[in-house]
């Protein structure tokens, strides 16, 4: 995780700490609200990776050349070029979400083939471990960073691998931000 994932992280988890006071005074449910929260700071993304053509001869590929999966998920090529089968061509995912990260060996169909290439075009490089994975320097929708939804006491925030040093910051904006929060206003039912 890189410094600024992780005081985006920070900054997540005491907002959460805050919001959780919201919450509390006035029957929102915080899974709700942090569900929101990681939405926005977390989108969904895409792949990128290489991958291997199937071609009779050298072939110009466009930039912007589609391929499906077997899904219906699109993926571009990245970069124009005169590709052949010993030199990889860049491609990212259009479509988002987990379901774009393909291993090697993936097949995926040209929308359109470009000259002398076959009709599908295989993930990664030929014998190798990569694949489309996730954009790289951006976390991984897969594998989220989880937003608490109460810690009673020290132990229980550290167990979730939180910081000690931060928990009395963490109880303090919780308890300022259920102070801050105004009452509901009172229902006014006039009766004829």
């Amino acid at each position: 995780m890189n410094l600024n994932q992780e005081k985006q992280n920070r900054a997540l988890f005491l907002l959460a700490g805050a919001i959780q006071g919201v919450a509390r005074s006035n029957g929102t449910h915080i899974g709700d609200i942090a569900a929101q929260i990681y939405e926005i700071l977390n989108p969904p993304l895409g792949s990128a990776g290489v991958i291997t053509i199937k071609a009779s001869a050298d072939s110009q590929i466009p930039e912007g050349a589609e391929l499906t999966d077997v899904a219906g998920l699109h993926y571009r090529v990245t970069a124009a070029g005169t590709y052949t089968v010993e030199k990889p061509v860049p491609v990212s995912s259009v479509d988002v979400g987990a379901g774009t990260y393909l291993k090697n060996g993936a097949v995926l169909t040209w929308v359109l083939a470009p000259p002398f290439c076959e009709p599908t075009a295989t993930v990664g490089t030929i014998g190798g471990t990569d694949g489309l994975d996730p954009v790289p320097g951006v976390p991984d929708p897969e594998h989220p960073v989880p937003v608490p939804a109460s810690f009673a006491d020290k132990e229980a925030y550290v167990k979730a691998g939180y910081k000690a040093e931060d928990y009395a910051e963490f109880k303090k904006n919780e308890a300022k931000a259920a102070k801050s929060v105004p009452p509901p206003p009172k229902a006014t039912h006039e009766r004829s």
